[in-house]
Parts: structure tokens; C-alpha cells; sequence
């Protein structure tokens, strides 16, 4: 602290008496600091200060002199007792000397403070003599440009305010810091620091000597503008006092340091805002000048929201309302300057960031495509050649084919916009509040390719059989094409349609073309065809009562029964009214011809065979015959018996592993058993006795004996010359439990009918039936 006494000493513009004088008086200030004791160290500041202002009235000392004993001094100084409220201000509550200088016949105030020159209270222009001699040498006052909603950067201005090289700030830590608060104001400079580089095209660089920015503990917070010209004013400060620690305070000192003014000094604030010059504190009106009119342009809207902004009651008289208020409707004094208040973020507005790059324009290049032609599906991205790229939402798209906007941020997708093929000029602009501070261009033509189509092979389908076209689509631009991407036209119109496939079924048969049209994004579109040969399969009948190989005597009468499979048909089965019955013997009478469950009462012995044909309403047909024997039966015979099963199928046996064909049920599914016993002697050798079992899967019998048969019921009924009922209801899963692979198998059970008459004579019919514990 008293080095800088001592260097005036030693350029012997103060002798020793003098030098010892203020020696002591800065001594005896810190040791009254040190001790806690705040009110005779501001005493002594007080005498320090009044002695150096009249040595400097002498003409002893130069206002650089004043401005390094002074700045000393306010290192040491402790608060004022009972102050608190922050004002950004170099010396808060200091009234210094109001000087004006008139530039482009307008004045321009300021104050003298400490030996500097403080121009709208926390702006720190430099020492008041250099100042000032820099600008009579110009023959003019000083110009304080102001762009972007105030900034400085003018060439050959007499301030000598210009920009930071390379848009690189230097800068660094006074050695003193903030005691026990270093470690805080530090990380908060830190975090400030870093919301400057994020957003704007500035960077900063920690360093200890040449040109940059010392942050130092001193009373109030100021800061110096821009990089000062002038290599006397070499560091530059920026003053931050313990209670000026707020991000939003630290934020805009550093503005000042990038080289921007106050957001109300532009030109056109007075059609946004009002003064009221009554109610400013004295010697304080000067604060709320406006640039001179020759010194710079406002660019961009007026900002209430800037960083940059005074509060409303900024440099007001207490208790005498603000100094300053918003006009425009709906702006209130909470929405300017970004106060400190709970939920506010204090960072940088979009007006602040428009001005930062005004100073230091956005260096950034279009990657992704080089110019020349592409196709319709590219990427271009923006990728900073120095410091950081805009925000994205600063960042516009245009091109010259496409009215307004594409879209915002660091990349452009072609995918989602649909450029038409042709040359483009794509400009990617940093645009700002309405206002474009840089752009950058690529030229392309895009080119767009009709997608290849393919529906494959010719074809022959069933008729009315639901089937799928499943088309192969690539396009050099747009991949498979999804219909995110493509359209997909099918002619015929399909009964399902589902972009790249289709589902159909036809109802006549014959040649068929089906046609897919596929157009991309781009407009360029394809066909392909195949060729459907629809055919009809005639249907697969299947007698399953009697069995080849079955007895019955003279005169008995037997309800046969039968199916037909059609994949052609609803259902797949044929209608029962389309199965015609015969036999090979002319006595043989069915009560029906047509149907799948007639009666057949055999005329003389011998043996036939019964013939049945299932013919399509197309008139495809098929047939099937069963082989039986017809005898005169004495005491001998045998009784017969025969049963349908009620329903005749509920599972589809392809979905099972392995398949299966025949009847398959759920072991929930009530099942009726139409059974018929009937005895072919004359009279029948009643009562006839019979039961019904369920026999369970034989896998090995040669290895493993075949599980028991399950009982199901049992009685007896009397045959008088025509069959007997003998029905029985029942659900298989009450008699039989799940097995493990019950989810994805079905087991193969039979369904057994056995018979005896007064004879013991015994004969069985039985039938196979799958049963599986769910559908698939």
C-alpha cells in the first residue's frame, strides 16, 4: 500500500516529509481495519484523502497520482456502519467533481472521483488528466460511441475504447481478494465469466501481465470500458466490493469491460422510459444522460430487460419514489435491470447478447455438404471456427427458394423440410431480436431420384384366401421409405392397406394385376406389378361315421356322418347342403341324399361301398368312399354303435406345435357326444349296455405302459328296431389336468364308445380329439 507513495516520492514530485505523512496516515488506517475498528479508520481515510487532494491542488500530484494513492486506500476501507444496499457505483455516497466536455455540440458529464474519470456511475473512463489531454490532442471531447444498444467500438475515438483482440479478455485476481470471502467472490466471477463465454463471442484468458482486467476488493462496483487504447491505464479494474455479490451485478461490470454502456443511454430511450430529474440524488443527474447523437446507433429493440439497465431507483432520493420508470403499457419496474429478486436468473437478455456480437461477431462455418449437388436427404450443421457458437434459437436457416424461415438451431435436417430438387442458396444467420450480425452461405443443387419398386414374382393365390404383397422399396435419397417419407398408392384398392404391404382377396377367379405406385418426398415416383393367378382347390371331403371296415346287419339303419374342408369357402368348411350320399348297393335308402348327417337304412347283405361328393359352388368337386359289410345277422352278431362330436372343431390345428388335423377343443369347452347303439338281430338282444371313456396318450408302449382309460359314464338302453340314444355332456377338463407345454401344445386323446347286448357280445367305436389348455 504505500509503494505508490513511495514511487511519487522517488519522481520527487513529493519530498520525504510528505511521503512520511501519508505513510503513516495509511498505516495507521489498516491497523484500525485489522483491529475491527471501523470508525477511526474512516477518520483517517478521511485525513489521508483530504491531504492528497491538496497536494494535488498544489500541483504536487497528477490525477494518475490521485487516482493509484486513492485506489490504495479503498482497498483498505471497511463499510460505512449500518450500510448495506448495493449500488453500482465506483464510490458509493462520494460526491466528486462534475466535469463536461462538449462533443458534436453536445455536453457530455462526468465525475472526477479519486483522480478518475467516472462517467454514469460505475464506469471507469481512466485518470481524469490522461483523459482529458487524449481528447484536446484530438481537438474534440471525448467520444463515447455507443452500438447495440450501447456499446463502445468506434475507430479513432478519443476514449480509446475499442474491443479486446480476437474477442479474448485478459484477466486476473488482485492479490488482496476478499478475505474470508475470496473463495465466494471468486466462484461467483468464475460463474459470470462463464455465462459471457456460453452465450456471446467472448472468451477469457487468466493472465498476469499485458492487457486485461483485474478483479480487486475495493468499495462500491465499477468497472473500466472496453480495452482501453491508452497504455497508461494498463491493468484495467473491475472494483468489486463484498456486498456486490450477485451474479447479476458481476454480469453486468463485466459488460462494461466487454465495452457496452448503459441500456438507458440510447438515443431512443425516451419514447420506453421517463426521468424524473427531481427526484435523482444531487450531483447525480448526469448519470442518466444520453449518448451525444454523433457517437454510435441504437441496434435492436429497447431492452427493459437488459443486464446492462439501471434499477427504477438507481441514484434515487429515499422515500422520493424511482428515478427512472418504464411508459410503454404493461412494463413494470420489475421487469428492468433484472433486480435481484427470488426466481430471477440475472443473466445476459437478448439484447445484451445482440450487442456482444455486434462488438465481436459470431466466427462459425457450414459443414455436413460441400457446394455442388446432393441428394434430397443431407445434414448441414454450423461448427465454430473460434470461441462458442450462438444459441440455437439464434441461429436462422433460410433459403432462397423457400419463403421465411426453415427452422432454428446448429443443424438442418433435409428430411423434415421437403426441399424441392433444384439449386439452392442455404444461409445459416446468427439473427437477434430481428436484427442479423453474421451469415454465412452454401450453395447446393439437390438432386432426387425415383425409389426402385418391386413386388416380386409372379403368383397364384386361392380364391377368396386372404393373402399379403409385401413390396421391396429403396430410393438413393430416402432408404427403405417409410411412409413418413413416401406414398404408397395400391390399384386395386386392398382390403388392408398398409403403406409398403397389402392384404387382398380376390372372390372370381383368374389372372389378376395388382400395381404399387410409391412417390417420394422429393416428388419422383415408380410403379411396379405382379401377376395373381387365382385359383380354386376343390374341397377335401371326409366321412367320419361309418368307418371302412364296419359291420351291420339286414334292415339296421345307421346316421352317417361327414365334412368338407374348403379353403375357399367362409369358415373353410362347405356348406353340409352341398355333400351328396350313394351307395354301390341299389337297396340301400337314405332318408336324405344332401347333408352331413342323414340316415341309411341297408337293404340286402353284401358288401358296398358308400360314396360321398362335396362339390364347390364354382362346381369343383371331390369324393370320398368308406368300404362296410352288410350281413343277415343271427345270434351271433354284434351290437354297434356310433357318436358325433357337438361342436365338430374349435382350434385351428397349423398354429400348434406340431400341427395337427382332425377336432381339437379347450379343456374348457363343454362338449355333447351324440351317441347311437343299435343291435342288427331280429329281435336285438337287449338290454344293451354301454360306456364312455376317455384314453389318454400312448407315447411309448413298448417302453412305458399306456396310462388307464378314464371312466366318463355308463348305463343301458333298450334297442326296439331303430338306433338308441346314448348322448353324454361333459368337459374334458374336468377329468383331465394341464401339462407343462399346454401354452404351445396339443395332446392327442380318444373318445371310446363300448357296447355289450344280453349276449355279451361286445363292440367299441372310438374317435381321436386334441385338447390343449389355450388358444394360439
Amino acid at each position: 500500500m504505500a509503494t505508490e507513495v513511495n514511487r511519487i516520492g522517488e519522481a520527487g514530485r513529493l519530498n520525504q516529509g510528505q511521503v512520511r505523512a501519508l505513510t503513516r496516515h495509511l498505516e495507521t488506517v489498516a491497523r484500525h481495519v485489522r483491529q475491527g475498528r471501523p470508525c477511526p479508520a474512516l477518520d483517517m481515510r478521511d485525513a489521508f484523502r483530504d491531504q492528497v487532494m491538496e497536494f494535488r491542488e498544489a500541483g504536487f500530484l497528477t490525477d494518475r497520482d490521485v487516482a493509484e494513492l486513492l485506489g490504495s486506500l479503498r482497498l483498505l476501507e471497511p463499510a460505512e456502519p449500518g450500510q448495506s444496499q448495493v449500488e453500482r457505483s465506483y464510490a458509493p455516497g462520494v460526491a466528486g467533481e462534475l466535469r463536461s466536455i462538449v462533443k458534436g455540440g453536445e455536453e457530455i458529464r462526468y465525475e472526477v472521483i479519486d483522480g478518475l474519470a467516472i462517467y454514469q456511475g460505475d464506469i471507469i473512463l481512466g485518470y481524469a488528466d490522461e483523459f482529458e489531454a487524449a481528447a484536446s490532442a484530438d481537438g474534440a471531447s471525448p467520444d463515447l460511441p455507443v452500438y447495440a444498444s450501447g456499446v463502445c467500438d468506434r475507430p479513432g475515438d478519443v476514449l480509446r475504447c475499442g474491443t479486446w483482440r480476437d474477442g479474448v479478455v485478459g484477466y486476473d485476481f488482485a492479490l488482496e481478494g476478499w478475505g474470508a470471502e475470496t473463495l465466494a467472490m471468486r466462484t461467483l466471477i468464475l460463474q459470470a465469466i462463464a455465462q459471457w463465454e456460453a452465450r456471446t463471442g467472448v472468451a477469457f484468458e487468466r493472465r498476469t501481465s499485458g492487457e486485461r482486467v483485474v478483479f480487486r476488493n475495493a468499495s462500491g462496483c465499477s468497472s473500466s470500458l472496453g480495452r482501453k487504447e491508452f497504455t497508461g491505464f494498463t491493468p484495467q479494474w473491475i472494483n468489486l466490493a463484498t456486498n456486490c455479490n450477485t451474479i447479476g451485478i458481476v454480469v453486468h461490470e463485466i459488460g462494461h469491460a466487454v465495452g457496452m454502456f448503459h441500456e438507458q443511454s440510447r438515443r431512443d430511450r425516451d419514447g420506453f422510459v421517463r426521468i424524473f430529474p427531481e427526484r435523482i440524488r444531487e450531483g447525480k443527474d448526469h448519470n442518466f444522460d444520453r449518448y451525444a447523437r454523433d457517437e454510435g446507433m441504437d441496434v435492436g429493440p429497447y431492452d427493459y430487460t437488459s443486464i446492462m439497465h439501471y434499477y427504477c431507483d438507481d441514484f434515487a432520493i429515499a422515500d422520493a419514489g424511482n428515478a427512472i420508470e418504464p411508459i410503454q403499457p404493461g412494463v413494470t419496474c420489475a421487469d428492468v435491470g433484472q433486480k435481484s429478486t427470488p426466481g430471477n436468473s440475472q443473466g445476459l437478455s437478448d439484447g445484451d447478447i445482440l450487442g456482444a456480437f455486434t462488438l465481436y461477431p459470431p466466427r462459425y462455418e457450414i459443414t455436413g455438404a460441400t457446394s455442388g449437388e446432393v441428394n434430397d436427404r443431407f445434414e448441414l450443421e454450423v461448427v465454430a471456427t473460434r470461441l462458442s457458437l450462438p444459441r440455437p434459437e439464434h441461429m436462422v436457416w433460410t433459403s432462397d427458394r423457400v419463403a421465411g424461415e426453415l427452422r432454428r438451431g446448429h443443424t438442418l435436417n433435409s428430411v423434415a423440410l421437403g426441399l424441392a430438387p433444384g439449386p439452392h442458396v442455404i444461409t445459416a444467420s446468427v439473427t437477434i431480436l430481428g436484427v442479423t450480425v453474421a451469415t454465412r452461405t452454401i450453395s447446393v443443387t439437390i438432386r432426387n431420384t425415383a425409389p426402385d419398386v418391386s413386388l416380386g414374382p409372379d403368383r397364384e393365390e386361392d380364391l377368396n384366401v386372404p393373402f399379403t404383397v409385401v413390396s421391396s422399396v429403396n430410393d438413393a435419397e430416402d432408404g427403405v421409405c417409410p411412409v413418413t417419407v413416401c406414398s404408397y398408392t395400391w390399384d386395386p384398392n386392398p382390403d388392408i392397406d398398409r403403406g409398403p404391404r397389402a392384404e387382398y382377396r380376390f372372390t372370381t377367379e383368374g389372372p389378376q394385376t395388382i400395381t404399387l405406385s410409391v412417390r417420394d418426398n422429393g416428388g419422383a415416383g415408380t410403379s411396379a406389378s405382379v401377376n395373381v393367378n387365382v385359383v380354386n382347390t376343390p374341397p377335401q371331403p371326409t366321412i367320419t361315421t361309418p368307418t371302412t371296415g364296419s359291420g351291420f346287419s339286414v334292415g339296421s339303419t345307421l346316421r352317417v356322418s361327414a365334412y368338407a374342408d374348403d379353403l375357399n369357402e367362409p369358415g373353410g368348411r362347405l356348406a353340409c347342403s352341398r355333400l351328396r350320399w350313394s351307395s354301390s348297393e341299389a337297396t340301400d335308402a337314405f332318408d336324405s341324399r344332401f347333408g352331413c348327417t342323414p340316415e341309411l337304412t341297408f337293404g340286402d347283405a353284401g358288401a358296398r361301398t358308400l360314396t360321398l361328393l362335396a362339390t364347390d359352388p364354382q362346381g369343383a368337386s371331390q369324393s370320398t368312399t368308406v368300404d362296410v359289410q352288410v350281413v343277415a345277422c343271427g345270434p351271433s352278431c354284434r351290437p354297434d354303435a356310433s357318436f358325433v362330436i357337438e361342436p365338430e372343431s374349435e382350434l385351428d390345428g397349423s398354429t400348434f406345435s406340431p400341427p395337427f388335423s382332425g377336432p381339437g377343443y379347450l379343456l374348457t369347452t363343454e362338449l355333447t357326444l351324440r351317441g347311437s347303439i343299435f343291435d342288427a338281430d331280429v329281435p336285438p338282444d337287449n338290454p344293451i349296455q354301454f360306456w364312455w371313456e376317455l384314453l389318454p396318450p400312448c407315447v411309448a408302449p413298448e417302453i412305458t405302459p399306456c396310462p388307464p382309460a378314464i371312466p366318463l359314464d355308463n348305463g343301458s338302453v333298450v334297442v326296439t328296431g331303430f338306433p338308441a340314444v346314448a348322448d353324454l355332456t361333459f368337459r374334458p377338463g374336468d377329468h383331465v389336468a394341464e401339462w407343462a407345454e399346454c401354452q404351445v401344445h396339443a395332446r392327442q386323446y380318444t373318445l371310446r364308445l363300448t357296447v355289450r347286448d344280453a349276449t355279451g357280445a361286445v363292440n367299441e367305436y372310438s374317435r381321436p380329439v386334441h385338447l390343449a389348455c389355450t388358444l394360439i
